[in-house]
Formats: structure tokens, C-alpha cells, sequence
């Protein structure tokens, strides 16, 4: 599968893959290596006949609930080995799955599944309780599939049924009729202006863009590729599983990144590539348990999602040893548009140069094409651009402009035919007529010793329409102040680029794969006090306390009784916890007062190994991010009494509290949450 690179040229002379659609890829698989393991999940190991015949299954059995062909499937499933049978199973019966963002909060999920027509939900016990305040919304579904071995009492009536169930009843050699130009997957973006839109991808759309982007880190059959993204992202989907099958190879799935054995894990499988986000690197290098560790075992290191700082960059590669390939894509591109190429020449700080087959060029606002070293937008062209967006004609006509997807991403091409990034063409700040690319700003920063991470943003501003504004997170022991910042740059950068608005910050807001959500940094600080004056128009925040007796009510609770007491709200129903009113239309009262119990359910959880000031503990220690039992809301909270390596969405905590001397009514009151004990 390798190919020749010379220079920045990969040889295109049979960029055409040989299967046209992933059932095709997965039956060839199958025959031609059908002991070789192809993924391994909680150490269970499934050869590439096996998941041939389970997936196989679990088409069959999407086929028995009468799907028509072309109907969706929406998967809410955590990274699992029953999130692949659903997918690869969904795309072998014809059906587009429609793979949804675990972090979503009820009314979100509700918007996309309704805009998605999908007509069957599989989900877990957990996921489709946390649906309950929309459930009687979802107008289109008709079929509840549920993960597990077991339905839970609460849906034995209601017709849900087991996926493990129907594919146990399962054809394990059901034929699949699917078509190079029929819906494979679809994918919600991120929705940061308005509502999200599904990225409509078929068959031929993942087949091409899987096939050719593995062969510039030279993927071979030999080759294990880890995966610690989530499976709901385009970039497991294509960069780690789909491509991995086109090579013949093996993955190994995690359910998500686990600092404190990611290491450990690489050198158990010997992994030899991993796909990964800058935050991830960022967080390697700060861990001092890794200190003296080598990953020069493996073949390459992938970073997309976001841009990578030079400064992240370097650091690694010096600390462990290991070649980071950096790449570029987004979902309406399938995946991957440009990589540097592991056996050529391999530019830091670039997003290399287009995969063979499609093009890249640069953009004005007229759509004019500019030459080498002038900034527009990146617009790509080829077999992996996206077939539009679902329902959404007026959003596809906007991005599709003849055969070119518009990116929105702004940047240059150099004379060598590499391209660069210097930033989002929506966060381009203009203040006072000067157009200034946060990105460049940014890596200025990251070369600052005390910076561990930064984000630079434009807060609107009546003087110069908008500010340039910097979001620090410093290093471990830093002392930094905005005013050492300030004299930094001062030297570095020119003075109508400068920041005048600087904060240290413990940490940015980010998606579930890493990106930092800028419009949610804009968004909180905009809130604050001291800058609403500044913000023209009214400000909208999006919810409200329950101030005065219903707040003390939640914190007296904590304080003296160790009991939760949550508020619901009278138009949404919806009890939050602590006690706040909010609803998508409208504010309510929040009066009813429900005794909540001190159990609850990890939904996320992350290991901090930074320090800084006001922390609860000294590093490591864990976060979760707790949904507590009967409540809309969550707690993000110390959890104790357990190994990381045996944590896992869907586990269920109890809260451990302080003695009542101790208590000072705050959520502090709560030493730690612990798995519940039998």
C-alpha cells in the first residue's frame, strides 16, 4: 500500500481505490485475512471474519425492523465495540448512520435527531434516560435499540429492544445491495452559528478519502493504530477505523483518552500510530509521570482537529522522540485534506500538502484564486468533498461554490506547494480597519516559557469595533501576571496586533475533540459585569439563578442535612441542580423544591496534572463530570476510591461528604464521589 514521495508528490498513478463501497472493502477483508485481529476493545480481540459476520448481523437485523433503504440510524453510543456493529451494520444495510455527540444535552440531541429523520435510535439505558424531557418530541423515531445484554425494567414494555438481541437472530452472511453514490454516514457540525447541519457522506465520499490518506504515513498490514477519539468525530471514523481496514490492519479502541495509561497502553499493543488533538499533545508534555519515556517505536504521531502550535510541536517530538505527521480536514471534507508526508519533506507549523486526488487552492472573497504567500480562504475540490448538507440546499449552495468546498479556514499556500493556517476566516479580528489572525498572535505566545496553552479572540469594542483579547492557561508554578505578558509582546508583535485585554485563566472552554470553543470564551466574557457597558445591544445570558431563598434552600441542604435539594422548572420540567430556571423560549419561576439522593452517573471524566493556584488537591487527581440521579444538571467533581484504568461512562458514583463540623455550604461539602457500593 506504500507509495513513492518525492519532494512533496506522492505517485497518483492508482489513486482509485479498488472497493466502491465499505461493504465490499469489509467482505475482501474477511476473505483474504480472516484469522487477523482487527479490533481489539477491553481486550477482546475480533479477527476481521468475525466483525465481518457481526456486523453482517447487525444489518440483518436493521433490515428485519423494515428500514428502507436510504433511511437513518442514529447512534448516541460511547466509544464501544456496540457502536461499530451499529455503524458498519447501519452502512451495510443501506441505512446512513447518523453518529451523535455523546456531550450533547437532551434539547440538542432533540434538534438533531428530529433534523435527521432518523427513524431508528441506538442508544444506551443511560443516553435514552437523558432523553427523557424530549422524548414525546422525537417525532420520527419508531424503534428503540438498546445496548447491553439486558433490558433495564423500565423499558421492558415499551417496546425497546436489544441490539444484541436482533443480532444474535442475525443473518452472519446477510449480502449488502449499497451503491458507491448511496448515504454511508452523517455527521452534525458543530453549530456554532445556529443550528448544526448534517454533513451528508456516501460510500465513495469514505472509500477514497480512507483509502489515499493512510498511504502518506505508509500504514501497512503489519501496523496497530490506536484510537482514543471519539467515535462519534469523522476523525475515528475515517483516520482511525476506516482506515486502518483499507490497510489491513489492526485497531485498538479505548473509550477515551486516558492519561495515566495512554503510555502504557501504547507500549502493551505496540501501537505504531495514534490520531490525536494538540490538547493531547500539550497534555503529554506536561506530564511528569512520562518524563524519561520513549515512543520512538512508533511510525508516526497524527495531529488535526485544530492547528498545532510550532512550540507543542517540538516539545513532543524532543520529549518522546516520535514524528508527529500533521494534517488538515473537516467533516464536509469526509476527513482528511492535506497531510505531510511521512517519507518526504515534512514542513513544521503546515498542514502539508493536498492528498493525491483532490485539489487545494486559496480563495479571495470573490472567489478569485491568489498566488503563493497571499491570505484567503482554503477551498478544496475532489472525491471526498461532501454531497451537501442534509435538507439545507441554501448552506450547501453557500459552502459548494462549482465542485469548491469553502472552508472558512483562512490561509496560504508557500512555493513549495505547502500550506499554512492562520486562522478561522469567522475569528479574524478586524480592529480599527487592521484585519489580525489570531494565530499568529497565539504562536507567539505558546514560545513564552510560562504558557501552557492560549487562545486569542476579538471582543467587540465601540472605539475600534473590536479588541484583541488573550486567554491565558500558564504553566505548572508560573507566575506570570498580564502585565509580564504585556511587555513580552511588546517586543514580539506589533502594536495594533497587541492584546489590550489579557486574562490567566485555569483552563479554555473545548469540544469534545479538543477544538477551543473561541465563541464560548467571547460568549463568557462578554457576560461579565465590568464589559456588558461595552457591548452594544442587549446581552443575553443563557440561564439565571434562583437567587435569594431558593439558592440558600440548595446550599443550607448541602450544608447541614448532606442532601441535595433541586428546583423544577415550570415550563421546561426540566430539574436543575443547583437550582436555576432556564428554558430554550422562555424563563419560569422555579419553585417546586425535589429532594434529590447523592447518587448520580459519569458522563465524562478528564486527570489533572497541572498546578495552579486554588486547586482542591495536589495533581493527580481526577474530575468527573457527575449527572446526578432524577436531575437535568450535573456536578463536576473530585472522584476518588478507584484506578483511572477503571473508570468508564455509564459507572455509577455516590457522593462521599465532610463531617457536619467541616460542611461551609458549598458543593465542597462533598469530599469526593466513589463507585457506589453494593
Amino acid at each position: 500500500m506504500s507509495d513513492t514521495v518525492t519532494g512533496t508528490t506522492i505517485d497518483t498513478k492508482d489513486v482509485e481505490c479498488p472497493f466502491a463501497t465499505v461493504p465490499e472493502l469489509m467482505a475482501e477483508r474477511a476473505r483474504i485475512s480472516p484469522d487477523k485481529t482487527y479490533l481489539v476493545f477491553q481486550d477482546r480481540e475480533y479477527s476481521y471474519r468475525e466483525f465481518q459476520e457481526l456486523t453482517n448481523r447487525a444489518a440483518s437485523a436493521f433490515a428485519s425492523l423494515k428500514a428502507a433503504k436510504g433511511d437513518h440510524v442514529a447512534i448516541l453510543i460511547p466509544n464501544s465495540d456496540e457502536f461499530l456493529f451499529a455503524y458498519f451494520g447501519a452502512m451495510k444495510a443501506g441505512l446512513a448512520a447518523v453518529t451523535l455527540n455523546t456531550l450533547l444535552k437532551a434539547d440538542e440531541l432533540e434538534y438533531i435527531i428530529n433534523d435527521s429523520e432518523a427513524r431508528i435510535l441506538c442508544t444506551t439505558a443511560h443516553y435514552r434516560k437523558l432523553l427523557d424531557p424530549v422524548w414525546d418530541r422525537l417525532g420520527h423515531v419508531s424503534t428503540l435499540l438498546l445496548t447491553g445484554t439486558e433490558l433495564p425494567p423500565a423499558h421492558r414494555a415499551d417496546g425497546s429492544l436489544l441490539l444484541r438481541d436482533l443480532m444474535q437472530s442475525g443473518d452472519p452472511n446477510y449480502a449488502s445491495t449499497v451503491g458507491p453514490g448511496d448515504k454511508a454516514a452523517m455527521i452534525y457540525t458543530s453549530g456554532t452559528t445556529g443550528h448544526p447541519k448534517g454533513v451528508v457522506l456516501t460510500h465513495a465520499n469514505v472509500m477514497y478519502n480512507s483509502y489515499v490518506a493512510p498511504r502518506y504515513i505508509d500504514l501497512q498490514k503489519e501496523d496497530v493504530s490506536l484510537c482514543i477519539m471519539p467515535l462519534f468525530h469523522v476523525n475515528a471514523q475515517i483516520a482511525s477505523m476506516m482506515a486502518t481496514m483499507q490497510a489491513g490492519a489492526t485497531v485498538v479502541l479505548e473509550e477515551m483518552f486516558k492519561p495515566r495509561i495512554f503510555i502504557r497502553t501504547l507500549k502493551k499493543y505496540r501501537c505504531t500510530t495514534f490520531s490525536g488533538v494538540p490538547t493531547i499533545y500539550n497534555y503529554l508534555n506536561e506530564m511528569k509521570e512520562a518524563e524519561g519515556e520513549s515512543l520512538d517505536f512508533m511510525k508516526a504521531c497524527i495531529c488535526g482537529a485544530a492547528p498545532m502550535p510550532v512550540d507543542v510541536f517540538q516539545k513532543f517530538e524532543e520529549k518522546f522522540g516520535a514524528k508527529i505527521i500533521e494534517g488538515y480536514g473537516l467533516s464536509e471534507g469526509t476527513c482528511v485534506s492535506s497531510l505531510n508526508p511521512l517519507n518526504g519533506v515534512r514542513k513544521i507549523g503546515s498542514i502539508g500538502i493536498p492528498i493525491a486526488g483532490q485539489q487545494m487552492a486559496i480563495w479571495d472573497d470573490d472567489g478569485n484564486e491568489l498566488p503563493d504567500g497571499e491570505v484567503g480562504e482554503i477551498v478544496i475540490r475532489g472525491p471526498n468533498v461532501m454531497s451537501g448538507y442534509w435538507n439545507n440546499e441554501a448552506a450547501t449552495g453557500e459552502t459548494i461554490v462549482n465542485g469548491w468546498l469553502r472552508t472558512g479556514d483562512q490561509g496560504y499556500r508557500d512555493q513549495d506547494g505547502y500550506y499554512f493556517i492562520v486562522g478561522r476566516k469567522k475569528e479574524m479580528i478586524i480592529r480599527g480597519g487592521e484585519n489580525i489572525y489570531p494565530k499568529e498572535i497565539e504562536e507567539v505566545l505558546y514560545e513564552h516559557e510560562g504558557v501552557m496553552d492560549a487562545a486569542v479572540v476579538g471582543i467587540p469594542d465601540k472605539k475600534y469595533g473590536e479588541e484583541v483579547a488573550a486567554f491565558i492557561v500558564p504553566r505548572p508554578g508560573s507566575s506570570m501576571s498580564d502585565k509580564d505578558i504585556k511587555a513580552y509582546l511588546r517586543q514580539k508583535i506589533a502594536d495594533f496586533k497587541r492584546p489590550r485585554i489579557i486574562e490567566i485563566v485555569h483552563d479554555l472552554p473545548r469540544t469534545a475533540t479538543g477544538k477551543i470553543q473561541k465563541i464560548k470564551i467571547i460568549e463568557e466574557y462578554a457576560g461579565n459585569l465590568e464589559l456588558i457597558n461595552r457591548v452594544p445591544g442587549t446581552v443575553s445570558l443563557p440561564y439565571r439563578w434562583t437567587y435569594g431563598a431558593g439558592l440558600a434552600k440548595f446550599y443550607s441542604g448541602l450544608k447541614y442535612e448532606a442532601k441535595f435539594y433541586a428546583t423544577r422548572c415550570a415550563k421546561s420540567g426540566s430539574v436543575q441542580l443547583p437550582p436555576k430556571s432556564y428554558d430554550a423560549v422562555a424563563f419560569e419561576p422555579a419553585d417546586e423544591w425535589i429532594e434529590l439522593p447523592n447518587r448520580g452517573v459519569l458522563e465524562s471524566f478528564t486527570t489533572v496534572y497541572m498546578e495552579f493556584p486554588g486547586q482542591p488537591m495536589k495533581p493527580p487527581y481526577t474530575y468527573g463530570y457527575i449527572k446526578i440521579e432524577g436531575a437535568n444538571t450535573h456536578i463536576y467533581h473530585l472522584i476518588e476510591e478507584i484506578a483511572e484504568a477503571d473508570l468508564h461512562v455509564g459507572l455509577k458514583l455516590e457522593a462521599v461528604w465532610k463531617e457536619r463540623a467541616e460542611r461551609r455550604g458549598d458543593l465542597y461539602d462533598i469530599r469526593y464521589f466513589r463507585p457506589l457500593q453494593s
